[in-house]
């Protein structure tokens, strides 16, 4: 798979990082539709899928942290639950390959296990009122099936998104070293060695 990449995302993907984004606010929103509309309509929720969901979502944020506005999110987290993480996990394009893999391996399994189709089978059941325990049935199952597509489909898009992020990232022989980015090859760093370069 090439070297692990450190530091923010550099300037050359940034359309990417915006992509990736999206992706990441689509997974959180759609995760708590899932639970709200989900729990509303069916009583439960699969506590270990959505604990899944949430850990993707957590990476997916030290991912992004240098974005103004997920930072806030970054600085919450790192500040409460996620304390120890701070000074394990660099953030940034650290995260990318964890971020690639854990989705993909999330919307393999619920491809695998039905978590993505389940819902669909209730859909019909929106469009019979007949069959509706209370008056808000319908509206709770386009909602739940919805919000779970958005949750799943989110996942699938970052994992691509951030497979060609990463490519295009290798490819463009960037330098980087502690956080800081810099195009051309061999040069050095002020008092320090060569800069590592990301390998073809």
């Amino acid at each position: 798979m090439g070297p692990a990449m450190m530091g923010p995302f550099p300037p050359e993907v940034g359309s990417k990082v915006r992509q990736l984004k999206m992706s990441l606010y689509g997974m959180g929103f759609g995760c708590l539709g899932v639970i709200i509309f989900g729990s509303l309509y069916t009583g439960r929720f699969d506590v270990a899928n959505i604990v899944q969901i949430l850990l993707n979502v957590i990476i997916g944020i030290f991912m992004l942290k240098s974005e103004p506005d997920v930072a806030k999110a970054y600085d919450c987290l790192v500040a409460t639950i996620c304390s120890p993480c701070k000074d394990q996990c660099g953030g940034d394009m650290q995260c990318l390959m964890p971020w690639m893999m854990c989705n993909a391996i999330t919307f393999v399994f619920a491809l695998l296990f039905g978590e993505l189709f389940q819902p669909l089978s209730a859909l019909p059941t929106a469009f019979q009122p007949e069959k509706w325990r209370t008056g808000m049935d319908g509206f709770l199952i386009i909602c739940f099936v919805l919000a779970t597509l958005v949750m799943y489909l989110s996942h699938l898009a970052g994992a691509l998104i951030g497979w060609k992020t990463y490519k295009e990232v290798r490819d463009s022989g960037v330098s980087m070293t502690g956080g800081q980015w810099a195009s051309g090859g061999g040069g050095g760093a002020s008092g320090g060695g060569p800069l590592p370069r990301v390998g073809r």
